[in-house]
């Protein structure tokens, strides 16, 4: 293939990895010979900057992804004091929460041990931008203290929601196509997406599983507006109370969004 189209491909760069689960023992070869050159076989590898293991666990992504945060978060406690709000929130959205959104919907569905340290970092960083006493309660500080601030569970809710709603809108390019119940059943589910079923954990958070319970636990009124902005904007609204807080931020998550 790269000969017939011309290109080259760089060795010094290039690794292979084997995706499987960790209790499957695979006999692949270390190294792959291509011509002259040797390629290796690699654990885990940065992607789009996506850290992916060979048992597709973001453990390792999480890790780096805290320690990017926190980094951040020093620099907002020590200008806590020094810079207006709307510095501290602009500097919050650039360094901090882009992060926090970039692959949410591949992440945030990493279970709860590697997540709370992420979610504990970022609470840090808000209460350092809005000077916030620190014992302040969690579901209290996202429900009203914070502006359009969401814990690391609610991006992941709005943004595999959003994605959903995209794909169903024929807004995005995917090789995902979701299922319907037909629309010619006499039951109050005709035309609602058909979650897909699995054994294993793996299947279990799929964009095609878990996106759809979350998607289905919408109401339908938000589901129907004609605007992607107009659905994130309503979902957002709709999330932001206290009951919905406190599902984000309890161990319940996955179990709660993915019926």
């Amino acid at each position: 293939f790269f000969d017939a189209q011309k290109l080259y491909l760089n060795y010094a760069k290039t690794n292979f990895i084997v995706f499987h689960s960790p209790y499957m023992k695979t006999n692949e070869p270390k190294t792959i010979q291509i011509r002259e050159e040797t390629i290796c076989l690699v654990t885990q590898i940065k992607y789009l900057g996506l850290v992916m293991d060979e048992h597709l666990k973001w453990d390792r992504h999480c890790e780096a992804l805290e320690s990017k945060l926190a980094s951040v978060t020093g620099i907002l406690w020590k200008l806590r004091y020094k810079l207006p709000q709307t510095t501290k929130k602009l500097i919050y959205n650039t360094l901090f929460e882009t992060h926090l959104n970039y692959m949410s919907v591949i992440y945030g569905t990493a279970c709860d041990n590697v997540i709370s340290p992420i979610q504990k970092v970022q609470n840090r960083a808000l209460r350092h931008v809005y000077n916030i006493e620190m014992l302040e309660n969690r579901i209290n500080l996202y429900a009203h203290l914070v502006q359009n601030c969401l814990p690391v569970r609610a991006i992941n809710f709005v943004n595999s929601a959003t994605y959903v709603y995209n794909n169903i809108k024929n807004k995005i390019h995917t090789n995902i196509i979701f299922e319907r119940v037909a629309s010619t059943s006499r039951t109050r589910q005709a035309g609602d997406l058909i979650k897909s079923e699995s054994k294993t954990k793996y299947g279990q958070k799929r964009i095609s599983s878990f996106g759809v319970g979350i998607y289905r636990s919408i109401p339908q009124d938000i589901r129907h507006l004609p605007h992607m902005h107009a659905f994130k904007w309503a979902l957002k609204c709709y999330i932001r109370n206290e009951k919905m807080m406190s599902s984000f931020l309890s161990g319940d998550y996955l179990k709660s969004f993915g019926k």
